[in-house]
Order: C-alpha cells, then structure tokens, then sequence
C-alpha cells in the first residue's frame, strides 16, 4: 500500500494532476500524503537507514544552507519558498530509500515511472509535432517549459532501455522498446539542445561501460537515424547552432548569467540567497549592453547554486553528484563479485548512472535544481546501494 501512495504521489507531481483538478491543490493531498507516508515509515522502521546515507547528510547541509539564507537575502520569501519545495523532496527521497527495500518493488516503480513519462509525451503530442517550438507543457510545474520537459525524458530514457535489457517476456521487451521510442520523440519533439546533450552524454557512457559495446553502438545508430529521417525542421537548425553559440542569443544570455553569478560569489561567499537569483541580477548584477529586462534565469543548475549558495552550495551538489555516482560504481562491482554481472541486477547501477549523467549534463544548461530530479535519482541510488549489499532474496520480477 505504502509504495501504491508513493507512486500516486510522482503521478500527481509529474502529471500537474492540480492543474485539473484544482481541489488537489487546494487541499495540499500531495503534501498531506508525503507527511503521513514519511511518519508512517519513522514509527514504523526508525530513521537507521535514513540518517547514516551520505546522501542524507548533504541533502540536509544544503537545506539548512537555504534556511541560513533566509537572514541575508534581499527577497525572503523567495528563499522560503526554496525551503519549502527542498523540504517536501528531501521527504520524497526518504520516502523512496524505504519504499524500495526489494528489487521486485524498485521494478515495479521503474515501469510506472517509465508510464508516467510515456503518458506525458501522449498528453501534449500536439505541441511536441508542431512546427513551431511552443514553451507550455501540460504536466507538473517544473516540466512545463520545453527544456524541462526534454530534460525529464532524457533521463528516463536510461530507464526504458534497462526494462528492454532486463525483461524476459517478450512483451515487456516490446513494451520497452515502444516507451523508450516515444521518450527519445519527447526529446526530439521540444528541440531542446540540452536534453539532446543530456541524452547523447548518458548514451556515450552506455557505449564506453557496456562489455558488448556492438549493442549500444547500434542502439545509438538507430537513434541517430531515426532523429536524422523524422526530426522536424526547427530541430535539426537548433542543433546545428550549438557550435555558432556566439551568434545565438539564447547562448549568450546563459554566458552573460554566469558570469553575474560567479561575480555574486565573489561579492557574497554564502550567496545572494536561495530563490534570488534573478532578483540580484536585476538589481546589481545586469551588464549595461545587456538586454533591458530586468529578471532574468541562470539557465544552470551549477551556476544557480553558485550565485545563490557560494562555493560551499556548489560543492554540496557536486558531492551529492559524485557520491550518487560512486554508489552505482559500487552496487554495480558488488554485484558483479556475486555473478551476477550480466543479469538485470549487474547491469541496473549502469542505467542508474546513465540517467545520473543525462541530469548531470542537462543542468550545465538547464536550471532546475530545486525539481525532484536529483531527490529521486538519490533514493533509487542509496536503495539500489542497499540491495546489493545483502543477498538478493529472489529473482526480479518477469
């Protein structure tokens, strides 16, 4: 029942259920079912395998360095709203360490997850095949622009590909193989040049891991076809201007906030505060040849939190990053020294990190470090981590 309301829980997040049904904002269920859920599992099991992850422990430096930040930042409220959201995904996460506690579980969330996904690109297929690039998305808040949406399917497409390697039924083969299509579309169909980047990058470390390197080779040559035969115009254009940034001005503006929030952190060590970015940048921050708006978006999960946390905030998401990353290395050899090296239990850290990179590469471009992204890839992370440190009690489920 537990990992029932989990999962109703990503539906109503991802799919911006509120959005439709306004009562569900209005009531705050989501909120209400992740504070009961996360009581529920304290009484029940304790918090012995919340509190000794490391992910755990960076998560709540960087929350408690968003609170620290609600004394110096100009727009307060800004930076409570921060907390607010970080709060709510930390329980998420935690939710997530003991909702997984048995690989037939993490499965079975892995294919819903893989649906919500699949749901989402059918839900606004009309703006993904329009000839124009359109920014509104019909799903949760945080998917709503294009880039942020290509970015959610980049780095589940690693998700889709593993239910194809790690499924017997021929069915389920199939199922993945239709799912993994249409989230490389969803990619594809947003013109996004960050998500593609996130994609191509968590594919180029499938090809450089992976002992049978003819498998994701060909994997990437049909992709690279289909992009190339079926890909809308816009699409193909936007790619072609990723090495002429000095002539896009989308390109240039991403430049011009970094560089504003790396000289935040040299003018401010803890930042300008959580949330205020933008804020900053229109009050001290904006170059007198720049455009005259005044509120403009970093673009950058790693520049957001440098303007806005300093380098201490930079180097919590960096580590929080490279321990997820070091994890998966981990669960993967410590699986492999059992035997099971080619067996859907080897080869899931791989597909782990795969969608830890596509998050990774996506946010040198995209800033959304306050979505549930990186909360999640923690939990099925520190969870994978965890299976594979005791015996597999029974094979996956088929």
């Amino acid at each position: 029942m537990a990992g029932l309301i989990f999962f109703a829980i990503i539906c109503i997040e991802y799919l911006g259920i509120g959005y439709f049904f306004p009562v569900v904002q209005a009531l705050h269920i989501p909120l209400l079912m992740v504070g009961s859920l996360f009581l529920y599992f304290m009484f029940r099991r304790g918090v012995s395998e919340l509190l000794p992850k490391k992910q755990t422990k960076l998560f709540l430096l960087f929350i408690a360095l968003t609170f620290l930040s609600m004394t110096y930042a100009n727009v307060t409220y800004y930076s409570f709203n921060v907390l607010k959201g970080q709060v709510g995904y930390f329980l998420l996460f935690a939710i997530g360490i003991y909702v997984f506690n048995h690989k037939n579980k993490l499965n079975a969330f892995l294919i819903g997850f893989v649906a919500v996904h699949v749901a989402l690109v059918l839900m606004n297929i009309d703006v993904l095949t329009s000839q124009q690039r359109v920014e509104s998305f019909q799903a949760g808040y945080f998917l709503g622009d294009g880039n942020d949406f290509g970015w959610s399917m980049a780095i589940v497409v690693p998700m889709s590909l593993y239910l194809i390697v790690a499924s017997k039924r021929v069915i389920l083969k199939i199922a993945g193989i239709i799912s993994c299509a249409i989230l490389v579309f969803g990619v594809v169909g947003t013109a996004s040049r960050g998500a593609t980047l996130a994609m191509a990058s968590s594919l180029l470390y499938f090809v450089i891991t992976s002992r049978r390197r003819a498998i994701p080779l060909f994997a990437m040559l049909i992709v690279a076809v289909g992009i190339a035969a079926y890909a809308p115009g816009q699409y193909i254009s936007r790619m072609e201007s990723i090495g002429n940034y000095s002539e896009d001005t989308s390109a240039l503006g991403r430049i011009t906030a970094w560089k504003a929030a790396t000289k935040m952190a040299i003018d401010h060590p803890l930042g300008v505060g959580a949330g205020n970015f933008n804020s900053a940048y229109g009050r001290e921050y904006r170059p007198d040849d720049a455009p005259s708006m005044r509120w403009y978006s970093v673009h950058s999960i790693y520049f957001s939190v440098l303007g806005e946390y300093g380098i201490l905030g930079l180097i919590t998401i960096l580590s929080i990053l490279s321990v997820n990353f070091r994890d998966n290395v981990r669960s993967r050899h410590g699986v492999g020294s059992r035997d099971h090296t080619e067996t859907d239990a080897g080869v899931w850290p791989i597909y782990l990190n795969m969608a830890l990179i596509a998050y990774a590469v996506g946010g040198i471009f995209l800033g959304g470090v306050g979505y549930p992204h990186l909360y999640m890839l923690s939990a099925l992370t520190v969870a994978t981590r965890v299976l594979t440190e005791e015996p597999f009690r029974e094979s996956p489920a088929r």
